[in-house]
């Protein structure tokens, strides 16, 4: 299993005194070794092992709170299908995107996949497109967003 921005995130703002970096190899080396969604030692001590060769002394008890936010939030993740299955009559969707390296529109200051929204009107334009929305960093504003859509998920429902 891959962190998800959600999860990476829920460990950050978990106010650990981590960066999301951090956060983002903790979950990789614990996910790696993760049977259940209950921390674990193994989960613990393979996230140590990694963050001990650049930052030492990042105590236990911070990454176990660390590995435990980001799984709760793990609960509330997508479940990205795949794009052949997409709908493309103009129906706005969420999407998960691979940013473009070179023209860099991401919401946040990573280059992980991340969510947004958008549609592909295929079906009443025959053009095989998608358009979806991506971040201006110089001007901070919205703009089209640019890179390889590889997931998507319909709009949640408004809560009642």
């Amino acid at each position: 299993m891959t962190p998800t921005a959600e999860m990476i995130d829920a460990g950050w703002k978990a106010g650990l005194g981590l960066n999301k970096l951090q956060v983002e190899r903790i979950l990789v080396a614990a996910l790696a070794v993760a049977r259940r969604p209950a921390v674990t030692d193994a989960m613990v001590n393979a996230a140590d092992s990694v963050l001990s060769r650049r930052r030492p002394g990042i105590p236990d008890e911070t990454i176990r709170m660390a590995i435990a936010a980001a799984l709760s939030a793990q609960a509330a993740c997508v479940e990205w299908q795949k794009m052949g299955s997409a709908p493309k009559d103009g129906t706005m969707l969420r999407l998960l995107v691979n940013p473009d390296k070179e023209a860099f529109t991401a919401f946040d200051d990573s280059l992980t996949p991340f969510e947004t929204i958008g549609f592909n009107n295929l079906g009443n334009t025959e053009e095989d497109r998608w358009e979806f929305a991506g971040w201006d960093w110089s001007q901070d504003c919205f703009i089209t967003g640019r890179g390889e859509v590889i997931g998507w998920a319909q709009m949640l429902e408004p809560s009642p």
